[in-house]
């Protein structure tokens, strides 16, 4: 339990931690690459490439994997298609999950810069902001999550500053974050591909996600009221 007090005392102020480090480490980084980039023969152009190339494959590595561990998750406990709870009889991973997620991958990377005439960089960018708006919210239903569990179900447990002032102060930061980063920033881009569109397709994603979950609840109420399967500490250590 008090792992749990501090993982929400930690997630009501990660946007704030995040957007702090995150300013300070581009700065830093468009000051390696002038100084890169000044080396002569341009060797340095070629560093900030494969600099760029790897930084960006480990993400996409680690963000691969947890999409498919969730997707293999839901489907597992059956709010997702069964499908996607099943593992590779031989190599022991939700190959389902990941064949999605590889596909999806491959859509975005390959397909949909042609709607942004064909500029991969844009495209890039158009992602990213996406990843940026969802990683909010998620940060947002957290610390919502957090206050509602120990109101709801652990009250004698409730600390005050972990479990009602941080989560407090988190959705302020969180909800300010995403409206002057994302929404103000977006909707003022000139091109409405790159801004407009962007604010729309993640609005209509998070509707259609709570619309699914809604209809979850009526229909198959069992599915969100029983015990998740969770890792066992005590198992681990035997």
């Amino acid at each position: 339990m008090a792992d749990l007090n501090r993982a929400g005392a930690y997630d009501a102020l990660s946007a704030h931690l995040y957007v702090h480090y995150a300013a300070a480490g581009v700065e830093h980084l468009f000051t390696v690459a002038a100084g890169l980039d000044s080396i002569p023969g341009g060797g340095g152009e070629i560093l900030v490439i494969l600099t760029a190339f790897t930084a960006t494959t480990g993400v996409f590595i680690a963000c691969a994997i947890g999409a498919t561990r969730v997707l293999y998750a839901m489907g597992r406990e059956g709010t997702l298609p069964v499908v996607f709870g099943k593992l590779h009889p031989r190599f022991q991973t939700p190959w389902m999950a990941t064949h999605l997620v590889f596909a999806i991958s491959l859509f975005a990377t390959i397909v949909w810069p042609f709607w942004l005439d064909g500029n991969f960089l844009a495209s890039f960018v158009w992602w990213a902001g996406c990843i940026a708006f969802f990683a909010l919210v998620t940060y947002l239903f957290v610390n919502l999550a957090n206050i509602l569990y120990f109101v709801r179900i652990q009250p004698t447990k409730r600390n005050i500053f972990t479990n009602v002032v941080a989560p407090i102060i988190g959705l302020v930061v969180d909800a300010y974050v995403l409206y002057k980063a994302f929404f103000e920033s977006l909707w003022n881009v000139e091109d409405w591909r790159q801004g407009q569109a962007i604010i729309w397709f993640c609005l209509i994603v998070a509707v259609l996600g709570l619309v699914y979950v809604a209809a979850i609840r009526s229909r198959r109420p069992a599915l969100l009221q029983q015990q998740a399967l969770v890792f066992d500490e005590s198992v681990a250590e035997a």
